[in-house]
């Protein structure tokens, strides 16, 4: 700094000191000035001082240099004087050194405390008005306000420097570090015992040279295992000592840093839903967060089932990315439905961190069985047949809601088998529903009667299962010689090209009313008037056996059986409604998906028999009803060849006109593809709206409406 002025400058090679300059040299420098007789003065790091007077005096030619040290390490080599007048003097917060010619080092302390010794030459130091003449090989020490001691071996006094370095600076647990040392004697004398204690290394010894010469430094090493215990900054501090010739001991101490950094991830993984069916999909959702301190890069994220779910750059500390990823259920799966994702990255080091997460779906596999027994293989007319049905479950869930309904007997009564109590058929145990049904006059030989058990699961889907029992019956009495039913119509192996069709014959006994057509196993009554029956049946592709029978005052039983081959398409949805009340009207509504019951475009019934729901001038997706029954015991039919909308039907029955007959049972039977796949069975009073089923296209599924 010039004099007379505030602000540093920095000086380079040659740049000229005048009176009142101040010079300083930085933490990481020194300098040197030569003085214009030659003498020169070393000025070491972190050292500021000032010239206060400098010249040659006119009349008696003697130099004079005088300077003021305010902290700081010199050392000044002095020409000669010229006479007993020239002075170097060197002024500090607490002494004035003089020098005539020779070499002298001042170290001056941040308190002003000062230590000036003599390597050769003429040496004095004065404080508090005493002068001390140091001889060669010897200092002083001035502490504040007191004076100078008596000389000391030495040129100064003893002082050791250290530094510290770690060979990185980032670290991981479980990973050496290697420090090095560096240790020099900064003082004006010779130290041995040289000893460095670091408090995570330990201690490290000298074994080499015995002492550590003035100026001269010496390199150690140590090493240290990060544990798991170390901060995350890892600060560890050496402290060196020396002893010198006195005894006394001297010390400094250094501090390296490292970073410990601990790689963490964490992954969290959730599927929606948790319940599904077959070929349903499931989304799953991945949470991958960064719970380390440092940020991880190259990150993925797999799954042993769908495999790579998504990859990125950097997860920064604290940072969450949020993934999802679908898989689409098949019947290889077991269930539960497991698997496993991975996340990984890597951290600033190299180093891998991976985590996994897993997520469990269950697979609803719902199912029923249902097998069925009679109490007896023959039965008479009047005589009453126990029927045991036992329901299992073959699935994998457990269903609720079990209902066993039989065709003739109706509803069932539930005897045993819930085991835990629970109001669930569980998978394993066996349900025994029981029912009875006395045999009538009416009933033909063998009496088939078919029954439906049905139960869903914890998401609703409804499943059924049907069995048949057959019981013969027999009679003392024959039929007499002139009772005898015949079917006029269809003839027997007639080949038929339509689904509908008029089966046609004689009772010849006028005072039968009523007779029971069975056909391929399905049966019901039909009205006999005069001797004669006239009924509209639907029937299946294929072979197909009708059989009529009456039955006359006297319990005699006749019938008649014809075999015919249907030749027709397979149908995709039919639907039969019978009831067991003569002079009674039911009516079958199927309404399409999305629509409603009695809207004149979205419901098929006896105002809208045959509406265009289909593809315009295509006859074959459109739905049709054969006949609107007012007065006798149906059936009603209405079929569906290739149905077009997708969705849930709807099947509702309209009891329309009791004409003054009160309530009466509807039967409906339910074919998908030409497969009986359900029957509803209901006691309905006049003019009551029953939704009997909802049927699910293209699956076929048939399930209970919210009536049944």
């Amino acid at each position: 700094m010039k004099s007379g002025n505030d602000n540093w400058i920095e000086a380079e090679v040659g740049t000229t000191v005048e009176l009142g300059d101040t010079l300083r040299a930085g933490d990481d420098s020194r300098a040197v000035v030569t003085f214009f007789e030659g003498s020169t003065i070393e000025l070491e790091a972190g050292t500021e001082v000032e010239v206060t007077e400098l010249g040659i005096a006119e009349d008696t030619g003697s130099t004079i240099i005088r300077l003021k040290q305010v902290i700081g390490n010199t050392v000044s080599r002095v020409k000669k004087l010229a006479d007993a007048d020239s002075v170097y003097e060197i002024e500090t917060p607490t002494a004035i050194a003089a020098v005539r010619g020779s070499i002298m080092f001042v170290r001056v302390r941040e308190d002003g405390a000062t230590a000036v010794g003599n390597s050769e030459g003429s040496v004095s130091v004065t404080a508090q008005g005493q002068e001390v003449l140091l001889p060669e090989g010897t200092y002083s020490n001035v502490e504040p306000g007191q004076a100078p001691t008596a000389p000391k071996q030495g040129i100064g006094p003893p002082a050791l420097a250290i530094s510290k370095t770690a060979d990185r600076e980032i670290a991981c647990v479980g990973d050496t570090i290697t420090y090095t040392y560096l240790v020099t004697n900064t003082g004006g004398t010779p130290l041995s015992d040289i000893s460095i204690t670091d408090d995570k290394t330990g201690s490290t010894t000298d074994n080499g040279s015995a002492v550590l010469d003035i100026g001269q430094t010496w390199e150690f090493s140590a090493t240290y295992m990060v544990s798991a215990a170390d901060p995350n900054i890892l600060v560890n501090t050496a402290v060196v000592s020396g002893t010198d010739a006195e005894g006394q001991v001297v010390t400094a101490q250094a501090s390296a840093s490292v970073t410990i950094i601990r790689a963490g991830m964490l992954l969290t993984k959730t599927a929606e839903p948790a319940e599904v069916y077959d070929d349903d999909t499931v989304t799953y959702t991945y949470v991958v967060t960064n719970n380390g301190n440092t940020a991880l890069s190259g990150i993925t994220v797999s799954d042993d089932r769908i495999w790579e779910i998504g990859s990125g750059g950097e997860l920064n500390i604290g940072e969450s990315w949020e993934l999802t990823a679908t898989y689409t259920v098949s019947e290889e799966d077991n269930s539960p439905l497991e698997n496993t994702a991975t996340a990984s990255g890597s951290d600033a080091l190299g180093n891998i961190v991976s985590v996994e997460a897993s997520a469990s779906v269950t697979i609803l596999r719902p199912d029923i069985a249902l097998t069925k027994t009679a109490d007896a293989d023959e039965v008479e007319e009047g005589d009453t047949i126990t029927y045991t049905y036992t329901v299992t479950n073959p699935g994998n869930v457990p269903l609720s809601g079990i209902a066993v309904n039989d065709n003739r007997a109706g509803a069932t009564a539930y005897q045993s088998g819930d085991s835990d109590g629970d109001g669930k058929l569980d998978v394993g145990e066996a349900w025994v529903f029981t029912a009875t049904y006395t045999v009538s006059y009416s009933d033909s030989s063998p009496i088939i009667n078919v029954a439906t058990a049905s139960g869903s699961d914890s998401l609703g889907r409804v499943v059924t299962a049907e069995a048949t029992a057959s019981v013969d019956i027999t009679s003392d009495e024959q039929p007499g010689p002139g009772f005898t039913v015949t079917i006029t119509s269809p003839q027997d192996g007639a080949t038929v090209i339509t689904r509908t069709l008029t089966v046609t014959g004689m009772v010849n006994d006028l005072a039968v009313t009523v007779a029971t057509i069975n056909i391929n196993g399905s049966s019901h009554a039909i009205s006999v008037s005069g001797g004669y029956f006239s009924t509209e049946e639907n029937v299946s592709a294929g072979p197909n056996t009708i059989t009529v029978s009456a039955t006359n005052v006297q319990l005699v039983t006749a019938s008649d059986t014809v075999t015919i081959d249907v030749q027709i398409p397979t149908y995709g949805i039919r639907i039969e409604l019978t009831w067991d009340k003569d002079d009674t009207d039911m009516d079958a509504h199927l309404v399409r998906p999305g629509g409603e019951v009695w809207d004149g475009t979205d419901d098929c019934h006896w105002l809208n028999p045959n509406p265009d729901w289909g593809i315009i001038e295509v006859s074959n997706d459109n739905p049709s009803l054969d006949q609107d029954n007012r007065v006798g015991l149906g059936p009603e039919n209405i079929t569906l060849q290739q149905p077009y909308e997708e969705g849930t039907y709807q099947l509702f029955i309209h009891y329309f006109d009791d004409h003054d007959n009160g309530s009466s049972v509807a039967t409906v039977r339910i074919w998908i593809d030409d497969v009986l796949v359900a029957i509803f069975v209901k006691e309905m009073a006049p003019d009551e709206l029953w939704e009997c089923a909802l049927i699910d296209w293209p699956s076929g599924e048939v399930s209970p409406g919210n009536g049944s």
